[in-house]
């Protein structure tokens, strides 16, 4: 196999490992900078063996590494590329969800299909509240402190 077809596979991969909201917000939490364990589970909304599972999928492909300090285990992102890529893709994934919005509320609203059964205005779930699209991560310019979003 070539290099170009091995980073192929490889992107595809990272992109199935991130294919879980809950890996997701574990990079979005890690882009802030490194947290224990404990807490990436309770920030995350999930038990511990939980978020250990995830943790492990992610440090496998290399997007995380761990240090343990005394008792505790921190973990941060490899590269802040990660958390770059993940909240370029999320600005995406807003951009298409205003779009579809403004098609609606162009239409009066009468095919709620096209946004996916969401009224424009309402928030889809882990998206950015009105006006908090640029602050999704902290990451590139004009980002604020904010984190990922709830959902």
């Amino acid at each position: 196999m070539d290099r170009e077809e091995e980073l192929y596979n490889l992107h595809a991969e990272v992109c199935r490992t991130l294919g879980h909201p809950t890996r997701l917000k574990i990079v979005y939490l890690l882009g802030q900078g490194e947290l224990p364990a404990g807490e990436l589970a309770a920030r995350a909304g999930v038990s511990p063996a939980n978020v250990s599972q995830h943790l492990a999928a992610l440090k496998a492909l290399g997007i995380l590494e761990a240090e343990r300090r005394g008792n505790r285990l921190y973990y941060r992102l490899a590269s802040r590329e990660a958390a770059r890529a993940c909240d370029l893709m999320r600005r995406v994934l807003l951009e298409r969800l205003e779009r579809e919005a403004r098609l609606l509320g162009a239409t009066g609203g009468a095919d709620a299909s096209a946004s996916g059964g969401r009224r424009p205005g309402r928030a889809a779930p882990g998206r950015a509240a009105e006006g908090q699209e640029g602050a999704v991560l902290g990451v590139g310019r004009n980002r604020g402190p904010k984190g990922a979003g709830s959902e």
